[in-house]
């Protein structure tokens, strides 16, 4: 939101497939007002929080592929090739970069042809 567009229209544009996402709704997530478009940037950028150049999302962990090159565990993950929340080609590419290439973890990655996930279920479809 906060880099990602110039204007509320540029925005609509932008998201409607987000606001247009049965899981986003389910979560309550609604299509703001233009009003509400404008306080929302002022408060972002206010906020002090960082936000990540490209994607304008905000960075919840900071040095995060280095935090990723850090784990010494065993991982497991599972991505839907019909996710709409996540871009699982390139997180898989980020796991395998990061993790991947650590001696010290064992990854694993699984990419299912047909799974939606749902908040914490997980719908199996054949």
């Amino acid at each position: 939101m906060i880099n990602g567009s110039k204007n509320y229209a540029e925005f609509i544009e932008l998201t409607k497939n987000l606001f247009n996402d049965s899981f986003y709704n389910s979560l309550g997530g609604t299509l703001p007002s233009k009003s509400e478009y404008a306080e929302y940037l002022d408060y972002y950028k206010n906020s002090g929080f960082e936000f990540d150049s490209i994607t304008g999302l905000q960075i919840m962990v900071n040095d995060f592929q280095e935090v990723l090159r850090k784990v010494n565990c065993p991982v497991l993950a599972i991505f839907g090739k019909n996710d709409t929340q996540v871009d699982w080609k390139k997180t898989i590419e980020l796991y395998q970069s990061t993790m991947g290439n650590n001696p010290d973890s064992i990854l694993t990655i699984e990419t299912l042809k047909s799974v939606i996930i749902i908040s914490r279920n997980a719908k199996l479809e054949n």
